[in-house]
């Protein structure tokens, strides 16, 4: 479930905001620029607050970041578990175009493993399908003396 919500970006402190009012403490996304490439920016960090949890949150500020990024002809690096898991998954070609380079290689091999998870999924799925209509016939059970004894009364 995705919610709307508006991201703040706070250059100063290198973070992509969406407040959420009250006492609950802010999501953020945290990056900073790679020493010695600055046209790079390592994405390592997201946070949502337990309360705001399960709301798309995370994805949002991550999707902010990646157009700001690309934007702005800058490449991400995406050492935050939570943003290399969604490049992997979830990412858009448009996005995956924004990955710095040297990850790409790491991006397209967990893409074409996804992808061949996702295919044995589909068949293991279709051949269970089809062995729904197959057609199964009880086995009769074999009367024993107890079933007998209980069926027929005592002998």
């Amino acid at each position: 479930m995705s919610v709307a919500a508006r991201v703040e970006h706070i250059r100063k402190s290198m973070q992509f905001v969406i407040k959420l009012g009250g006492s609950i403490p802010n999501a953020h996304l945290d990056y900073k620029p790679v020493a010695g490439n600055e046209k790079v920016l390592d994405f390592y960090h997201t946070f949502v607050p337990p309360e705001a949890g399960g709301k798309g949150l995370a994805k949002v500020l991550v999707e902010a970041g990646f157009k700001y990024a690309g934007d702005e002809g800058y490449q991400v690096r995406p050492t935050c578990s939570y943003i290399a898991k969604f490049v992997e998954k979830g990412a858009s070609p448009d996005q995956i175009k924004v990955v710095e380079d040297s990850f790409k290689p790491k991006i397209l091999h967990a893409l074409s493993s996804v992808r061949e998870t996702r295919e044995q999924t589909e068949e293991s799925q279709t051949i269970a399908h089809r062995g729904r209509h197959q057609v199964h016939f009880p086995q009769e059970k074999p009367e024993t003396d107890e079933f007998a004894s209980h069926q027929n009364g005592p002998i």
